[in-house]
């Protein structure tokens, strides 16, 4: 949780930051709760055995994807504090 919480501090300015963790904290609900519901369904199918197999085929598959996306540049998106000063030192 920490690692998303600076990544969006460099990608988002202050202005827009609390709604757009708004947006990533809403999409992590969302998602485990369709992750559970798809993993109750696959089970109800398939033996549970095989669903560990599907998720273990699916974490790889989002690795991979992670390690090729750019790292954003640190601080890009904080331009000034809250107490309306300059960020930068």
């Amino acid at each position: 949780m920490l690692a998303v919480l600076s990544i969006a501090g460099d990608t988002f300015s202050v202005a827009v930051r609390g709604r757009a963790l708004g947006i990533i904290n809403s999409g992590e609900i969302v998602g485990n709760g369709i992750g559970l519901l798809a993993a109750g369904a696959l089970a109800a199918a398939f033996a549970w055995r095989s669903v560990f197999w599907l998720l273990g085929a699916a974490g790889f598959g989002l690795v991979y994807l992670l390690l090729r996306l750019p790292d954003p540049p640190r601080g890009a998106g904080a331009t000034t504090s809250p107490g309306g000063e300059s960020a930068t030192c």
